[in-house]
């Protein structure tokens, strides 16, 4: 048996799930349960990708790495990657208006870093097609430990970024999911010019996948 929650009802979700643990015999079903990553715009104007070439694209690809971005992983959501995790399925959600042609790459990891990593434990990297497009979305499994490790390992003890009193074993504490881009972008022929209102447009949706048994 298959069941969905959204992250708004999560907290109800995961109090069922806990119920249903503690009674003998209980049925055993997944349930899925969805997580956005946030991902700040990529500006193409001036103040961003093209601030070295004055709002200009060439033909010849140039590139820009963004701000690192941060996220936390606290409450129903830290709760949740703390369940016993099937497995997670990314679905990176892209789009833009502007008709370039190049790539975007983008990195989720616990520690800042490990932003694109080559190992897939300790980061999770993609790399997206860039086109005008009102919005194309690619599905990527994720590896279960980055996520996981932005939370805390399964006996209630905090992993990694555990705020400031650095108790490792407090449950409670907040811990921090880090995002970054780069972007490698060129004008599809001579030179395209961009304004700060011209972005590339990025997110992360998190089908997880958790079992529930006893």
């Amino acid at each position: 048996m298959q069941r969905r929650w959204s992250l708004l009802s999560l907290g109800v979700g995961l109090a069922a799930l806990a119920a249903c643990e503690d009674v003998p015999l209980a049925p055993t079903w997944n349930s899925d349960f969805y997580l956005p990553i946030q991902f700040a715009d990529v500006t193409l104007g001036p103040s961003g990708v093209t601030k070295k070439s004055g709002g200009l694209i060439p033909a010849i690809a140039i590139s820009d790495t963004s701000p690192v971005g941060t996220q936390e992983v606290s409450g129903a959501t830290k709760q949740l990657l703390d369940e016993n995790v099937n497995s997670i399925l990314a679905d990176v959600i892209f789009s833009t208006s502007a008709d370039l042609t190049g790539t975007i790459q983008i990195s989720v990891a616990p520690n800042q870093a490990d932003l694109f990593s080559a190992d897939p434990t300790k980061a999770f990297t993609t790399t997206v097609t860039i086109r005008k497009t009102a919005g194309d979305t690619s599905h990527v499994t994720a590896n279960v430990n980055v996520f996981r490790t932005s939370s805390q390992t399964n006996n209630g003890t905090c992993t990694i970024n555990c705020g400031t009193n650095n108790n490792s074993n407090s449950g409670s504490a907040t811990n921090t999911l880090y995002t970054q881009s780069r972007t490698t972008v060129a004008c599809k022929s001579g030179i395209c010019v961009v304004t700060d209102n011209d972005k590339l447009q990025l997110g992360i949706n998190l089908t997880v996948n958790v079992a529930v048994s006893k």
